[in-house]
């Protein structure tokens, strides 16, 4: 690649908290450019000029996607980044795709307020960011006064010392958000609501992704809106539907049926607004879309 073409080259990073989907989607986004024929009007496509030399993790992820096997921690190193290379189907605009942190524990490290020079690191050439999060309604509060008409004061108790376990991932997100904006200005953010198939049932009952967020999680919602300036928030299920287990009576027929929705690119899906689509590099061409 010449010094023009990195010039005109958007460079994105993916980011999140330890299972919010970035390896099912990676994984699944691989599978989708290595079958490009299968997807009906694909935005972006690999650009095979400039593919990595090492194509082991991906490839490994995609496999898992294929063979319908979930995404657990051996299936990369915590510190290892992954490039993909893409461009846009009909001309030269490119987008390098970092995913630096699979694990999200870096990502993690940020809510204890640790600073990291990892992700400061990161973010020196990042343009834009697809941020994930699967966790996004708040936890409900249990009143332990008693009943209204009860004046007894409340017990004392003692304030147990910081904990990232007691902190809800709403809070989480918001928290991890606020840092990668106070060191970085983005040009777009695409926000991701992962495992949307299970708020879809199936892609078969659309839920705007928006109104959905912003009414199950007005905090989180608000946050974004008064801190991001150009964002888009979406929808996705990269798995496509949850995998059938062993034991389950219908399993080899549901397996037959995702297997048929792979090959015929109908099985992943996003929603933005009230549209369903089978291009997983959607997300990624909204940061580069004029």
């Amino acid at each position: 690649m010449n010094k023009e073409e990195r010039m005109k080259m958007t460079k994105c990073m993916i980011a999140g908290l330890p299972g919010s989907g970035k390896s099912t989607y990676i994984g699944a986004l691989w599978y989708c450019l290595m079958h490009p024929d299968n997807i009906e009007g694909i935005k972006l496509v690999a650009d095979k000029m400039n593919l990595a030399d090492d194509l082991t993790v991906l490839n490994r992820l995609s496999d898992a996607y294929k063979n319908m096997k979930l995404i657990d921690r051996n299936y990369s190193d915590q510190n290892e980044t992954v490039q993909i290379n893409l461009k846009v189907a009909d001309s030269d605009t490119r987008l390098q795709v970092e995913v630096p942190d699979f694990l999200g524990e870096n990502f993690r490290d940020l809510v204890e307020l640790k600073e990291s020079e990892l992700v400061s690191e990161w973010l020196k050439d990042t343009d834009t960011l697809v941020y994930f999060m699967n966790e996004v309604t708040p936890p409900e509060f249990e009143d332990d006064h008693g009943p209204e008409d009860d004046e007894s004061p409340m017990p004392a108790k003692d304030v147990p010392p910081f904990s990232i376990k007691t902190i809800s991932a709403v809070a989480m997100n918001i928290m991890v958000l606020k840092c990668l904006l106070s060191k970085k200005t983005f040009k777009k953010v695409v926000i991701v609501l992962s495992w949307w198939d299970k708020n879809t049932a199936n892609g078969d009952v659309p839920t705007a992704p928006q109104t959905y967020l912003k009414e199950n999680s007005p905090a989180l919602f608000n946050f974004i809106q008064h801190h991001i300036s150009n964002f888009e928030i979406i929808g996705l299920s990269a798995q496509g539907l949850e995998y059938p287990k062993e034991d389950q009576g219908n399993y080899e027929a549901t397996k037959k049926e995702i297997k048929a929705k792979t090959r015929e690119g109908k099985r992943s899906f996003i929603e933005i607004g009230d549209e369903i689509i089978h291009d997983l590099s959607l997300p990624l061409y909204l940061l580069i879309k004029e």
